[in-house]
C-alpha cells in the first residue's frame, strides 16, 4: 500500500504522509516542509477531479 502513494497512485492524508516522513528518518523541519509542500501539490493536481477531499494540507506542519 505504501508504494500507492508513493507513486502518487492514491491520494495520502496528512497523518499518514507525516508517519511516512517520520519512517525515513525526515528530521529537519525545513526539508519536512518541502516535502508536505510537494506531496500537496502533487495530489491536488493529480486528484483535482475530486477536488483532493483527501490529500495532504499544507496549512498546517508538524516539526
Amino acid at each position: 500500500m505504501i508504494s500507492r502513494f508513493e507513486t502518487g497512485v492514491y491520494p495520502i492524508r496528512r497523518g499518514d504522509f507525516m508517519a511516512l516522513i517520520d519512517l525515513y528518518g525526515v528530521e529537519e523541519a525545513r526539508q519536512r516542509e518541502i516535502l508536505l509542500q510537494l506531496a500537496t501539490e502533487v495530489c491536488t493536481s493529480t486528484f483535482s477531479s475530486n477536488g483532493g477531499g483527501n490529500c495532504v494540507e499544507v496549512a498546517v506542519v508538524a516539526a
